[in-house]
């Protein structure tokens, strides 16, 4: 993996690079957690979509993953998902522990 000087950007000068987001203990939600990966930026802006993991780490096997190029896509944004709702790791109320792994390669 090259580490890159700086988080790509796109035409308007926002990021555009692959991320990640989280949500716990959702009031909105009863309480329920959440985390998803997502490349829907960079692939807006025609940029790489950078490989990226994020897992449960108390809920084995709870994943929301891309690969480099968008190769693998499981559980996780792309441009063609965008307006759905519910991709990623969906938990219930209590501890939350994940574990993130930035240049994933399946």
């Amino acid at each position: 993996m090259t580490k890159a000087a700086s988080i790509p950007k796109d035409q308007y000068g926002g990021y555009a690079s692959t991320w990640g987001e989280f949500d716990f203990g959702s009031t909105e939600n009863d309480g329920w957690s959440g985390f998803d990966v997502s490349a829907i930026q960079a692939q807006y802006a025609q940029l790489e979509v950078q490989g990226m993991q994020i897992c449960s780490a108390l809920n084995k096997g709870l994943c929301s993953y891309i690969t480099k190029g968008a190769k693998v896509v499981h559980n996780a944004y792309t441009t063609s998902t965008a307006e759905l709702g519910g991709i990623g790791g969906n938990l219930l109320p209590g501890p939350v522990r994940l574990a993130v792994e930035i240049g994933f390669e399946e």
